[in-house]
């Protein structure tokens, strides 16, 4: 059954969280708002575009500016467009809401986020704790089953004191396997929770690679 090698890390929580992909979503959609409202703003000013323009009567490009031509000109282009600053206000202040929306959203996805992590760490620790308690049991009933069997071999105890001693001990080793099953499966969520993920060993990879050819 898989174990964590080492202590879970410590440090910057956010550091974790961000990399979680519903927090990921929530801050692009957020980004994408903000910049929606620099769009918008950007509307509010004249556009000045400017150019070239270029006329002749000549069929070919060869011909132009020829004696050919009936006509022929070649001159600047400028061209001026007034926003209606009503319009774009209102479309500034639809942008500036929805941004507020989204942060809002970003805000609830954190908040969101830091009770699963909480809740998942809780229920670690208590696994963690119910764990370590189970294997000091289990150790305990060993012990007393091998003093019982010396007993019963001694003459001191009966047959059914030792089955007594070992149905203990035989439940108790039922129970730690149902907590390392337990304990497993809160780690699972606790990665989960910090938006972690599961990586194959190379070593597997390669034989699974070389099983599929």
């Amino acid at each position: 059954m898989p174990q964590l090698p080492q202590a879970l890390p410590v440090g910057d929580g956010w550091q974790w969280l961000s990399r979680r992909p519903d927090i990921r979503q929530a801050n692009r959609e957020l980004q994408a708002a903000s910049l929606q409202v620099d769009v918008t703003q950007a509307d509010l000013y004249p556009k000045v575009t400017f150019g070239a323009s270029l006329t002749s009567s000549s069929h070919s490009v060869n011909e132009l500016g020829s004696s050919q031509a009936v006509m022929f000109g070649i001159g600047p282009l400028i061209s001026w467009q007034f926003p209606n600053r009503a319009a774009n206000r209102a479309r500034v202040d639809q942008a500036k809401a929805m941004e507020q929306g989204a942060l809002s959203r970003f805000d609830g996805q954190v908040l969101l986020a830091l009770q699963q992590v909480r809740q998942t760490l809780a229920l670690y620790d208590g696994e963690r704790q119910r764990h370590g308690a189970l294997t000091l049991a289990l150790s305990a009933s060993q012990r007393a089953f091998d003093l019982a069997q010396r007993n019963y071999q001694a003459g001191a105890l009966d047959f059914l004191d030792v089955l007594d001693s070992e149905r203990e001990l035989i439940s108790l080793k039922a129970q730690l396997a149902d907590a390392d099953g337990q304990l497993l499966q809160r780690q699972i969520n606790l990665f989960a929770a910090l938006g972690g993920g599961w990586q194959r060993p190379e070593s597997l990879s390669a034989h699974a690679d070389g099983s599929s050819r």
